[in-house]
């Protein structure tokens, strides 16, 4: 059965590779790759994912006294903002449209480097195999665009990935699939909206993680205090 999803998912994966090198060559602009679904009343979608290439910092180096020694590290939750819109195709025969209920999303990560020191590892690469389900609350009226945050690489990962995935070397690189389930409440009906963008997980002097708070987007990553670990 997982086997079966999967290859399904790598066929959803190729149609929206196809779909975001043309929508880049119509249009020139990026951001993740959209999917979208027409329900009874509107249809439904991805308009963007930020950042589409998401660096992943697996620790934030923390001098506390300036003496350029580190002092500790620590880590963050890593996360993406995805917007999503719904559109009434039809004003003059949806008199009533419908506002969609998302409750949930699923991530499913697949190698995408050959030297990904992280898939040689046992305990790293168990962190990408199956696919990670999280429960989310979030209405979309008709006519509507909103943000959500997702949650793409939680902080308690990095204890693992930073044994593995320090220096460009590592080339801790994944695509990443996303599905969100959305369910028209007049209806009823039910349906995974798609997208796709990418990780790469390293020690960044800061990574690009964003979040959608206070009506604006903003990189929420911490910047690493100038200064070195043991051993450095």
């Amino acid at each position: 059965m997982m086997k079966t999803r999967t290859f399904q998912i790598l066929i959803r994966l190729a149609f929206l590779s196809l779909l975001f090198v043309l929508s880049f060559s119509l249009y020139n602009c990026g951001g993740g790759v959209e999917g979208h679904t027409q329900f009874s009343s509107v249809t439904v979608g991805i308009r963007d994912i930020v950042p589409s290439h998401l660096q992943s910092d697996v620790f934030v180096k923390v001098d506390n006294n300036n003496d350029g020694i580190c002092d500790s590290i620590h880590v963050q939750d890593d996360t993406v903002v995805v917007s999503l819109y719904s559109y009434v195709y039809s004003k003059e025969i949806n008199k009533n449209p419908s506002p969609i209920y998302i409750d949930r999303y699923r991530l499913t990560f697949f190698n995408a480097s050959s030297a990904n020191n992280c898939e040689r590892n046992y305990s790293c690469a168990l962190l990408f195999k199956e696919s990670v389900e999280r429960f989310i609350s979030l209405s979309i009226n008709p006519d509507e665009k909103v943000y959500t945050t997702i949650v793409v690489i939680p902080s308690d990962w990095k204890y693992i990935l930073m044994n593995y995935c320090t220096s460009p070397a590592d080339s801790c690189k994944y695509n990443v699939f996303i599905e969100l389930h959305a369910t028209e409440v007049f209806s009823g009906k039910s349906v995974w909206i798609d997208g796709e963008f990418t990780v790469n997980i390293g020690d960044y002097v800061q990574g690009n993680a964003n979040t959608y708070k206070d009506g604006k987007i903003s990189v929420i990553s911490e910047k690493d205090n100038n200064c070195k670990l043991p051993g450095e």
